[in-house]
């Protein structure tokens, strides 16, 4: 569609459903168009974001169907494609590409899935012939700017990608509006016009850390790690840490993720110095659903001057339980229930995206605040 009239028409047909979704779509595929099934394995580069696969087959025409797994939204699947050329998709009522640019000039960029096919097999874009594909960005000759690889984007920042609307009745920015899923294609660069090549990134340690900080010592070895931090963070603000063996809590500094210099959405804030939000060895993520913003005093009518945004860590099998918020919290019902790190930061009212820096004085009040609501923010 990009690229015009081809001169074969296309094969296949490549269908993304929300989870649990499936199996209306393949009453439809198998009863009302007769297709047959002809396999119900994904390939394995996309095994770990894919709950169901269907492939179905009828007089040569092919037609896949992708569910992803619990608590994914179907952008996952698009954003883990093989290549930048594959990360393009249509709805009833527009269509969006990701990488418009390299895709009109008949240029893709392998990603982390497509380094999983191997040379001799093809998914999507690799192994055809329509386009260049690059294993990375030293084609461009050039920084690779917007398009480093290890750079990550947001769905909710529609100027990163084309959008076009054709029936604004099923418009695609529907599902485009306030998204939280974010992507990058690699978590290195091969360019070394980059600013961000793997030889300078190198020295900088995991985001996250494989050890979150914990106690205060952990908690100065992050700050220096930030410090030195190449190339440096355009901007850092100072937000609240309660870290799991800490004993008060610690003002942080929370940069802008790398390539960014204006905040735009709570997610270019790199609170994965601190919390753990998302892992160290993937491309995609959703991290709305581990913060909680209050505005309001509990059991108050007065509005506070500012609000508060609470990052909390995913769930997973090693985070131990938070003590210093048990003792905050004490005599409350909330033994054992927060576990890993909390992250507090201040906002303006009139304007969320504006940070406000914490300091010392914002301790009580936060401890009240976190004291009364806690448990509300709790995943």
């Amino acid at each position: 569609m990009l690229l015009g009239t081809r001169k074969k028409p296309p094969r296949d047909l490549n269908i993304v459903v929300p989870h649990g979704s499936l199996s209306l779509m393949e009453n439809f595929i198998q009863n009302i168009l007769s297709y047959h099934s002809i396999a119900t394995i994904c390939h394995p580069s996309l095994s770990t974001i894919v709950q169901n696969f269907r492939k179905y087959g009828r007089q040569g025409k092919v037609i896949t169907v992708t569910e992803p797994k619990h608590l994914l939204h179907p952008f996952h699947i698009v954003l883990n494609s093989p290549s930048t050329a594959d990360m393009t998709f249509i709805t009833a009522g527009g269509a969006v590409s990701f990488y418009p640019e390299l895709t009109r000039n008949y240029h893709t960029v392998k990603t982390m899935t497509g380094e999983g096919v191997p040379r001799d097999q093809r998914l999507g874009s690799i192994g055809g012939d329509r386009f260049d594909v690059h294993p990375n960005m030293t084609f461009l000759n050039g920084p690779c700017n917007s398009l480093c690889p290890a750079l990550w984007h947001h769905v909710s920042n529609h100027e990163e990608y084309a959008v076009v609307i054709w029936d604004r009745h099923f418009s695609v920015k529907s599902m485009l509006y306030d998204n939280d899923v974010e992507w990058r294609l690699n978590d290195y660069c091969f360019n070394s016009k980059c600013l961000f090549n793997i030889d300078v990134m190198v020295e900088n340690n995991d985001i996250p850390p494989s050890i979150m900080p914990h106690s205060p010592q952990s908690v100065r070895e992050q700050l220096k790690q930030i410090e030195d931090h190449e190339p440096p963070y355009e901007k850092t603000y100072k937000g609240l840490l309660y870290a799991t063996a800490c004993t008060e809590p610690i003002i942080v500094n929370i940069p802008l993720q790398d390539g960014t210099d204006q905040l735009n959405t709570l997610d270019e804030l790199e609170v994965n110095h601190w919390v753990r939000q998302r892992d160290v060895m993937t491309c995609t993520a959703s991290r709305k659903q581990h913060r909680r913003t209050f505005d309001t005093f509990p059991n108050s009518s007065t509005l506070p001057d500012d609000i508060y945004t609470v990052f909390l860590e995913q769930v997973n099998d090693y985070a131990a339980s938070n003590a210093l918020l048990e003792d905050i919290a004490q005599n409350t019902d909330l033994n054992g229930i927060v576990e890993g790190n909390i992250l507090v930061i201040k906002q303006d009212r009139r304007n969320p995206l504006n940070i406000i820096d914490m300091h010392e004085k914002d301790v009580f009040l936060t401890n009240f605040l976190i004291r009364r609501q806690v448990s509300r923010y709790t995943v």
